[in-house]
């Protein structure tokens, strides 16, 4: 389900989930204008979001989808915009 159909029950949940969701708008924004420094702000301002949102997180499946899509988007502008590889997690035994 997309992060938009969700009805969020903390405040800073519906905020990441906001933010994540314009991050297509600010990456058009930052080319258009070449200023990188618009996406590097909205990737602080995600990060803090997240960290004020992580400090009283519950696991459910609607916070689990919101955790999944922060790092997928994070990953994502990782690969493909700085051209940086995350490297694997170590798979324990």
């Amino acid at each position: 389900m997309p992060l938009t159909e969700y009805n969020w029950d903390n405040p800073l949940a519906e905020k990441l989930a906001h933010l994540l969701q314009t991050v297509p708008a600010i990456l058009q924004q930052s080319a258009t204008e070449i200023a990188p420094h618009l996406l590097i702000l909205h990737l602080e301002t995600i990060s803090n979001t997240y960290h004020q949102w992580s400090n009283s997180l519950t696991l459910t499946s609607q916070n689990c989808a919101l955790l999944l899509a922060t790092k997928q988007t994070i990953f994502d502008i990782l690969e493909n915009i700085f051209s940086i590889t995350a490297p694997e997690p170590i798979k324990a035994n």
